[in-house]
Order: structure tokens, then C-alpha cells, then sequence
């Protein structure tokens, strides 16, 4: 149990998130563990995600059991030793999908396809650690969660969620590796990849707009403002009617493949009044507001 534990503290992080907060560059580290079960043996998979500042920087698939760098990082020498990192989360992928057969077994349930998924990492602003996070999900509902106050410890959310947590906590000291390990070694990872792929995660790319509409029966318009290929992540888009902010629908920043980012805004208007429409993004690669006006599309 106590070597589990270690493998399970150990194996949980691969990601990041680029923020910026009252002039204040921040970064994360996240990884993430999807675990598929199916009623026919030797079926079931498992994959680990590592997210840099919001940027995939690795994959690991229980099919070909390699964790694969992502472009751009997979050109940046030095950053990972990438064998060693795939036969770690071969480790992982034992011991989480031995996780989940428990959790079938508590529910009695072998029957059927179920999805388990882990979410951890560690975010760093300027030279101050601010958090780190560790929660996991069965079937989308929240399952357990971790408590990184003093006394931490393993916060159940699901009744099965009360046997994993005895499972977690069973070796001594295991929750206070836990929290080193989010608090401590998760933010020594987190600035040895800030400085090693530095040139990646400083990069401003100014986002590209585009206006379109469609008609409805009524004789509106569902007008649409996609901004696309931009970095970091963080953007705001607003609708503007002669100068005035107006109501919006917002889609989700969505990342691309190439480590850009892409989302939408959209809003039903009379098509009489489609000129004086335009679209406000603001965005940290540049210091003024993009604004794209309908009369010059």
C-alpha cells in the first residue's frame, strides 16, 4: 500500500496556465488522468495529460504506454527525460485502473463503460507559490478531493470515495507527501520548466478576428465574433452597439493543436442595426483593443 501511495502522490502532474494578475505573470502546472473502464476484460485504457500554462506539453496512452512530448516542447532538449516519464506512468496506469475496479466492485457494477478522472497540479505568480489543487471525479460527480490546510487529508464526496480514502491514507506520513509534493516539488518542477521553455511561454500572439452572421426566421441576426490563434489564453471579447456594451453569449476558450488558443462570442440583433455592431477584444499581446466593426468586413 505504502508503494501504491508513493506511485499515486508521484504520478499526477503534467500542465500549466499562463495568467496575468495586477501586472504579475503567472503559471501552472497541471496534469490530468483519464481512466475508461469496459465490461470485457483487458479493454479498460487510461490516459495522463501535462498541461504547461494551458499548453499540452505530453500525452500518455495506455496503448502504446510512451508519454509523447507535444509540439513545441518536444524540440526543447533537456526539458524531460521522457523514457523515464512514460515508464512512470505505466505505474500510474496500474495503479489507477486498480483504483477503479474498487470502485466497480463497491457499486457491484461491471457492467457498462465508467470514467474516472484525477486533476492536480500547482500555479506560481512572480516568486510566490499560490496554490495547489488535487480532485478527482467518477462518472462527472465530484468523488474526493484533497485538503491541503495544515492537517491535510482526503476529502470523500461519493460513499466509494470513503474506501479510496482509507486506501490513500493508509500508508503513515501519505498526506503529508501528498502536500509536498503539490507544495514543494510540483513548484520545483514548475520554474525548472519556466526556464527551460521560457522562450514558448513568453510568447504574445495577438489573436486573428472574424465577424459572421446567420439569419433566422424571425429576420434577426445570431451575429458571431471568433477570435482564433492567439496566446496566452486569457481574452475578453465584448459586443459594442454605438460605443455601449451589450449582452453576449460566450463560448469556451478552446485550445487549438498548435498551443493557440480560439473562442467566440455571439448575440441575436435586428439585422437593420448589423452596422452599427462591432467587436471589442482585448487581449495581453497588445496594449490598445482590437475592435472589428461590421462596415468593414
Amino acid at each position: 500500500m505504502g508503494l501504491l501511495t508513493t506511485v499515486f502522490l508521484l504520478l499526477m502532474f503534467t500542465g500549466t496556465t499562463m495568467l496575468k494578475e495586477s501586472g504579475i505573470r503567472c503559471y501552472s502546472l497541471i496534469y490530468e488522468d483519464v481512466a475508461r473502464s469496459h465490461p470485457r476484460p483487458g479493454q479498460s485504457n487510461f490516459t495522463n495529460t501535462g498541461y504547461l500554462n494551458g499548453q499540452v506539453f505530453y500525452q500518455y496512452d495506455s496503448k502504446n504506454q510512451r508519454a509523447v512530448p507535444s509540439p513545441p516542447w518536444d524540440k526543447v532538449k533537456g526539458m524531460h527525460d521522457w523514457e523515464k516519464e512514460s515508464q512512470f506512468q505505466k505505474r500510474r496506469e496500474d495503479f489507477v485502473l486498480d483504483n477503479m475496479q474498487n470502485i466497480l466492485d463497491y457499486y457491484n457494477d461491471g457492467n457498462g463503460s465508467h470514467i474516472f478522472q484525477g486533476r492536480f497540479g500547482c500555479k506560481l505568480c512572480g516568486d510566490n507559490f499560490i496554490k495547489g489543487f488535487w480532485k478527482c471525479q467518477y462518472d462527472g460527480r465530484d468523488f474526493i478531493e484533497f485538503n491541503t490546510d495544515e492537517k491535510p487529508s482526503w476529502i470523500p464526496l461519493d460513499p466509494a470515495a470513503h474506501m479510496i480514502k482509507q486506501r490513500w491514507e493508509a500508508s503513515p506520513g501519505a498526506v503529508y507527501r501528498a502536500k509536498a509534493y503539490l507544495e514543494e516539488e510540483c513548484i520545483g518542477t514548475l520554474r525548472r520548466y519556466i526556464e527551460y521553455g521560457k522562450t514558448h511561454l513568453r510568447q504574445l500572439i495577438p489573436p486573428t478576428v472574424k465577424l459572421s452572421h446567420n439569419s433566422s426566421l424571425e429576420g434577426n441576426l445570431t451575429m458571431k465574433c471568433l477570435a482564433h490563434h492567439f496566446y496566452p489564453k486569457e481574452i475578453e471579447l465584448n459586443w459594442l452597439w454605438n460605443g455601449k456594451v451589450q449582452e453576449k453569449k460566450v463560448g469556451e476558450i478552446q485550445p487549438i493543436g498548435d498551443g493557440t488558443y480560439q473562442t467566440w462570442i455571439t448575440a441575436e440583433i435586428p439585422s437593420s442595426k448589423k452596422n452599427s455592431y462591432s467587436c471589442h477584444v482585448v487581449h495581453e499581446s497588445s496594449f490598445e483593443s482590437l475592435v472589428v466593426n461590421w462596415a468593414k468586413e
